[in-house]
């Protein structure tokens, strides 16, 4: 999925639904606690990047800050920053971002 002509905080909201109704159907039981503490983990990695990768072109800065970081954040911090960073742009641009992937 894209952003396409979408504000992050629509693409970012149908994502999480997307999301959630993928976790709805995964019934996972765990030998070990730490088995769902890694996977859970694994997943919302997943999810940063499948987010982070569908963003346009126009937020390549934030996307490329959140990478480079030694650990990913959050899910819910990464679309945080994005926002706030397409919140910035928009005010000092006066525009709203272009629709290009």
């Amino acid at each position: 999925m894209k952003q396409e002509n979408r504000e992050v905080t629509e693409y970012y909201t149908e994502m999480l639904g997307l999301w959630q109704d993928l976790d709805l159907n995964c019934e996972e039981e765990w030998k070990y606690t730490g088995d769902s503490v890694r996977f859970k983990k694994k997943m919302e990695n997943k999810r940063v990047f499948e987010f982070l990768a569908g963003l346009n072109r126009e937020l390549d800065d934030v996307r490329s800050r959140v990478l480079s970081r030694r650990s990913l954040p959050s899910i819910q911090e990464v679309f945080s920053e994005v926002q706030r960073e397409e919140s910035r742009r928009r005010v000092m641009l006066g525009k709203h971002l272009s629709s290009r992937p």
